[in-house]
C-alpha cells in the first residue's frame, strides 16, 4: 500500500469517528476502488460497513441495505468474524427500523451463533439487541434473560459506562413492563446517581422510564412536570423533546384540560416540524450530495437482493394500482422449506435460491402488468387483475406450474425448487393488507396439508 493511499486510509477513519459525513462520503468510494486494486479485503469490507453504518444513521435505510447487498457475497468470502458479525448487526438494525422484526431476529440470531463459536466478545451487544426483540415481542421472560446475560457480560469485559446505562435501562424497562417496580426503582436511582450532570440521550433514555415507572405508580401529575421541566431545560433539542412531546401528550389528554391538551398538541407539532428541518438541512442534505437524486426514488422502491418492487412500492401504488379493474386477485407464496436451504448449504445459497426464484416470473409479470414484490424473507406478493374469475384462476394455475418447473443450482448442485402458494380472488378492493392476511391463510393452510401445491379461494 502505497503512503499516499495509507494517507487517505487514516484520513477516512478519522472522518468516520468524528461524525464529518461530507469528508467520508468524498473520499470513501476512491479509497475503497484504489484498496480493491490492492486486494485489501479487511479494509474494503472495513469502510463498505462503515458507509452502511453512515447511511443508517441518516435514515437512507434503502441506501445502506443496499451497499450490504450489493457486497454481500464479498463479505461472505473475505470478511473476518468480527466484520460478518457487523454486517449481521446493521442488517438486523436496518430490519428492526423496517418494523420487520422476523428478519432482524433471524439476523441477530446468526451474529450470536457466529460470536458463541468464534468470538464471545461481541456478545455484549447482541444479547442487548436480543433482550430489545423480545421485548418488542412483549416476551418478557425471554427478554430479561438475554438482559441478564447482557449485563454480565458488561460486568465481565469491564465496558464504558455509557453502555452499561444503557443496559440499565433496558433491564429497568423489562422489570417495569413486568410489574417489579421496587427493583425497577432501585435500578433507575443507581443509574441516576451516575448520569448526575449528563444530557446526552442516556439521558432521555433515563427520562422516559422513570416516566414510564411513575405511570405505573398512578404518578400521573408528577410524570407530566418531570416531563414538562425537562423539555424547558432542552429548548433547543428538537429531537429529543419531540419523543418527551409524545408521552406529554399522551399524559395530557388524561389528566389535563382539553385547553391545556390542545395546546402540547399544538408543541408537538411545532416540535416535529423543527425535527424535520433540522434532518432537511443537515445530515440528510450531507448524504444527497454523494448519492444520484433522480434514482434515490427508484432505489426506494427496489428490493437490493432481487431488484423485484419492495413492500414500500407495494404501499405507495396499491391504492391507484387496485381502481384500474373491478376483478382482483393476489397471490401468495414462499419456496418450500427454505430453511433447510440455509442450514445445509450457507445463507448466501438462501439468498441465491430467492434471487434465481424472482429472476424465473419477473418478466413474466411484466408483461402481464402484474404487481410483483418481495413481501420479506423468501415471501413473495403478486397483485393481478384480470378481466373475469376465469381469467385470474388461469394466471394462478400457468404461474404455479411456471414455478414448479425450476430447479435450484448451487456450485455444481441442482436442486428442485418446489413452491408452495395461496391465491384469493373477490370482485371488490381490500386493503393490501387483508389481501395479504387472506392468500397467507390460504398459503398456510397448503403448508399444512402437501407442501408446492397451489390453493384457490374466493372471497
Amino acid at each position: 500500500m502505497n503512503s499516499i493511499l495509507k494517507e487517505s486510509v487514516i484520513s477516512l477513519n478519522d472522518y468516520f469517528d468524528t461524525n464529518q459525513v461530507d469528508d467520508f462520503f468524498q473520499l470513501v468510494d476512491q479509497v475503497i476502488e484504489q484498496l480493491l486494486l490492492e486486494e485489501a479485503h479487511e479494509q474494503v469490507i472495513h469502510f463498505t460497513l462503515c458507509k452502511a453504518s453512515l447511511y443508517f444513521n441518516v435514515s437512507h435505510l434503502t441506501l445502506a441495505s443496499q451497499v450490504l447487498a450489493e457486497n454481500a457475497t464479498y463479505i461472505e468470502k473475505y470478511g473476518d468474524v468480527a466484520q460478518k458479525i457487523r454486517y449481521l448487526n446493521t442488517l438486523a438494525a436496518i430490519q428492526g427500523r423496517n418494523d420487520d422484526l422476523e428478519q432482524a431476529f433471524m439476523y441477530l440470531d446468526r451474529a450470536k451463533q457466529l460470536a458463541e463459536q468464534y468470538d464471545r466478545t461481541h456478545l455484549v451487544k447482541i444479547y442487548h439487541n436480543l433482550s430489545v426483540y423480545y421485548f418488542n415481542q412483549q416476551q418478557f421472560d425471554e427478554s430479561l434473560l438475554y438482559a441478564q446475560k447482557s449485563m454480565a457480560y458488561f460486568a465481565a469485559t469491564r465496558k464504558e459506562d455509557t453502555q452499561n446505562n444503557r443496559a440499565l435501562m433496558n433491564y429497568a424497562k423489562i422489570l417495569i413492563a413486568m410489574e417489579r417496580l421496587e427493583e425497577a426503582d432501585e435500578l433507575l436511582e443507581i443509574v441516576k446517581a451516575q448520569l448526575q450532570e449528563d444530557d446526552g440521550e442516556s439521558r432521555l433514555a433515563w427520562v422516559k422510564t422513570y416516566v414510564e415507572w411513575l405511570e405505573k405508580q398512578q404518578q400521573f401529575d408528577k410524570a407530566y412536570a418531570v416531563l414538562k421541566q425537562e423539555i424547558a431545560q432542552h429548548p433547543n433539542k428538537h429531537s429529543w423533546n419531540k419523543e418527551l412531546y409524545e408521552l406529554l401528550c399522551s399524559l395530557s389528554k388524561k389528566t389535563q384540560s382539553k385547553r391545556h391538551y390542545f395546546q402540547d398538541l399544538k408543541q408537538l407539532k411545532q416540535t416535529m416540524d423543527l425535527v424535520n428541518a433540522d434532518f432537511v438541512t443537515t445530515q440528510l442534505q450531507s448524504v444527497k450530495k454523494y448519492v444520484d437524486i433522480e434514482q434515490l426514488q427508484k432505489i426506494a422502491w427496489c428490493d437490493p437482493l432481487t431488484n423485484v418492487h419492495n413492500r414500500k412500492y407495494l404501499e405507495e401504488h396499491y391504492e391507484v394500482f387496485s381502481l384500474r379493474y373491478h376483478q382482483h386477485t393476489v397471490l401468495v407464496f414462499d419456496i418450500d422449506h427454505f430453511k433447510e436451504i440455509n442450514d445445509t448449504f450457507g445463507h448466501i445459497s438462501g439468498d441465491q435460491a430467492i434471487q434465481q426464484m424472482a429472476d424465473a416470473v419477473n418478466y413474466f409479470f411484466e408483461q402481464q402488468k402484474a404487481m410483483f414484490v418481495r413481501y420479506g424473507g423468501d415471501e413473495f406478493y403478486v397483485y393481478y387483475q384480470g378481466p373475469s374469475e376465469a381469467d385470474v384462476v388461469a394466471f394462478a394455475h400457468y404461474f404455479h406450474e411456471t414455478l414448479i418447473a425450476e430447479s435450484f443450482t448451487y456450485e455444481h448442485m441442482t436442486l428442485p425448487l418446489s413452491v408452495s402458494m395461496g391465491s384469493v380472488y373477490a370482485a371488490e378492493t381490500h386493503t393490501y393488507t387483508e389481501w395479504f392476511e387472506a392468500a397467507d391463510s390460504v398459503l398456510y393452510e397448503v403448508k399444512r396439508q402437501k407442501r408446492g401445491e397451489l390453493h384457490y379461494k374466493t372471497v
